[in-house]
């Protein structure tokens, strides 16, 4: 479909921008959620809505692991992970979903989600638990890391940045809807709405902001 110039121009600007905030991301949600996920920052591409890559062609898969069960389980490490207690469950089901109908990533859901199980189960105290986390989730680096890195990943910024095994020397931002976006958990911290998105009621840009 041929775009007008004037909608090409916008459509770059917001490419452009959305760029520079997501060369940060990892740092930031690393930063937020303290010692316990110590994640490197992220380069790679983006693949999203406006590029020409934008949504590839993906093979979902069905998954026989699509249980209230399961989900239940998702939301709880998502919790551990993130760091934030209330979770929208609209949105989880949605990432649970697309995490596992990926093909890459649905074989990394189900240890991760028993990994943290176990832990729950087994720590006594909070203090426990996060090391327990910490040694056995975040610090194991062939399966459990990788999955988390992405369940983090798309809390905050709602895309996947594959391959997840870090082995390509390209790696890119895989996104969802533009709702997923806009409810990223990367805007809360930064206090700060999505770019090239209204932030508040009509003409609030001529007004100084709030410290």
């Amino acid at each position: 479909m041929t775009r007008t110039g004037h909608n090409s121009a916008s459509l770059a600007r917001s490419i452009i921008v959305r760029r520079r905030v997501l060369q940060g991301v990892a740092l930031i949600g690393a930063a937020t959620l303290g010692p316990l996920l110590p994640l490197p920052l992220a380069h790679g591409e983006i693949w999203e809505e406006g590029d020409i890559q934008c949504r590839p062609v993906i093979a979902e898969v069905s998954p026989d692991y699509l249980t209230d069960e399961m989900f239940a389980g998702f939301m709880k490490v998502s919790q551990a992970l993130t760091g934030i207690e209330t979770l929208n469950t609209r949105l989880g089901s949605q990432y649970f979903e697309r995490y596992a109908r990926h093909p890459e990533l649905t074989k990394m859901l189900p240890p991760l989600i028993r990994a943290y199980l176990d832990i729950e189960r087994d720590a006594h105290t909070p203090d426990e638990q996060r090391a327990a986390v910490q040694h056995k989730i975040i610090e194991d680096k062939t399966t459990l890391g990788p999955a988390a890195e992405q369940l983090i990943y798309i809390w905050y910024v709602s895309a996947f940045f594959l391959p997840a095994d870090h082995a390509a020397t390209s790696r890119n931002w895989i996104y969802g809807t533009v709702e997923q976006y806009q409810s990223s958990l990367l805007w809360s911290v930064i206090n700060a709405h999505p770019p090239m998105t209204s932030g508040g009621l009509p003409g609030h840009w001529a007004y100084p902001p709030r410290v």
